[in-house]
């Protein structure tokens, strides 16, 4: 499961010229209560239009009569991309963002831009569209610096190849703070002095909401300590060596699919290919993360170390099988935090194993949730892009 921000983006593509649908996960989640007509604030100063919509069945909203003369006013163009972010009141702003083979930019005087998550090395680099870089590009400093989207600012190196910038140094740990994924869509709002806003969208159109993913080490004047991810509680690379650092997959009750679920899907598999016409939205679909009609588990009884410490050890099988390093969503009742998976080398000589743990983000998630020695989680994977989990407590 992933929480969004009242906000989508629609891809102009059919008969955009004349009536544009919402996206129908919005319709679902958002639209009720809203006035006919909305305000949509465009970019020329804020200049505002009133546009009606119609529906057409219980997810179908069509923006219909004023439509048209936005598309002829800002010019806009098959494949460009529009992001509407609400402001309350039934009002969105909206952000015109030009197609990435585009010869020259908009008229709209906004410097930004847009990249979809299709390359195959997207985790390690990120290419920024040539029509931008060729008029923009020139007076950036390197390293440029990114605001993602829970208030963060990343510090990412670029290189020249030929006549392409690359985002290289710095980026990988973009991609894992925000859980990015592919065929996701990032959008780059230039603020000045060499700074983008960072905005994400996932493969529903609507924007992923980011709540206290991480925290800033205070009083650390250390360069390197101004990248780190961590929680007030929680240093992600100090590991507890203790007694728990070798934990046998015989101590976990680990199944793949060792009972019946509810019908959990995953979260990319909203049904709502209609939105997405373009080759690079298309996505396969899954019943659930491994195909199945059950869910990849497994269950943790509470010991001392876990309850006092700042990590949790999982089953190293589960770990292999189904997870990722990185950023995973837990989610309990109705609350969800963010806790990171780490692996690294333990043991010597003849005794060395690789350790699989839950780290940064535990702690707050262990006393949030009241967690105490002989309590029972079940852990459940619910989706891998991105990774996310069901908890649920049994007390001990």
């Amino acid at each position: 499961m992933v929480f969004h921000e009242r906000s989508f983006f629609k891809v102009l593509v059919h008969d955009f010229q004349h009536e544009l649908k919402i996206p129908e996960r919005f319709v679902r989640e958002y639209w009720k209560g809203l006035s006919n007509p909305i305000v949509l604030k465009l970019p020329n100063n804020g200049e505002q239009r009133v546009i009606h919509w119609i529906q057409s069945n219980e997810d179908q909203i069509w923006l219909k009569q004023g439509w048209a003369q936005v598309v002829e006013d800002f010019g806009l163009e098959y494949a460009q991309i529009l992001t509407f972010d609400y402001k309350g009141r039934s009002c969105f702003e909206v952000k015109i963002y030009h197609k990435k083979d585009s010869v020259t930019l908009p008229p709209h005087n906004q410097r930004c831009f847009f990249q979809i998550l299709v390359h195959s090395k997207f985790h390690q680099k990120l290419m920024v569209p040539k029509c931008f870089s060729n008029e923009y590009w020139k007076r950036m400093s390197n390293p440029i610096k990114l605001e993602l989207p829970d208030g963060i600012e990343k510090n990412v190196n670029w290189i020249k190849r030929g006549e392409t910038i690359w985002l290289e140094q710095g980026w990988e740990k973009v991609v894992d703070l925000c859980g990015l994924c592919y065929e996701w869509l990032l959008t780059f709002d230039y603020k000045g002095k060499s700074c983008f806003e960072v905005k994400v969208y996932d493969n529903t159109a609507l924007r992923v909401a980011y709540y206290n993913i991480h925290e800033k080490k205070k009083n650390n004047n250390n360069k390197d300590s101004e990248e780190t991810v961590t929680d007030d509680d929680d240093d992600e690379d100090d590991d507890d060596d203790d007694d728990d650092d070798f934990v046998d997959d015989d101590d976990f009750v680990v199944d793949d699919d060792y009972c019946e679920v509810e019908s959990v899907r995953s979260s990319d598999d909203d049904d709502e290919s209609d939105e997405y016409d373009e080759q690079y939205f298309r996505r396969n679909k899954t019943k659930t993360v491994n195909g199945l009609h059950r869910n990849p588990r497994f269950k943790i009884r509470m010991r001392e170390s876990y309850v006092t410490g700042r990590c949790v050890a999982i089953p190293s099988k589960f770990a292999r099988r189904h997870l990722k390093e990185g950023p995973i969503r837990m989610h309990m009742g109705n609350r969800r935090w963010i806790v990171n998976y780490k692996t690294w080398k333990g043991g010597s000589g003849d005794k060395k194993y690789r350790k699989h743990k839950l780290q940064s983000g535990w702690h707050k998630f262990r006393r949030e949730n009241h967690l105490e020695v002989g309590d029972v989680c079940v852990f459940e994977l619910t989706s891998k892009l991105p990774q996310t989990m069901i908890v649920r407590l049994k007390s001990g």
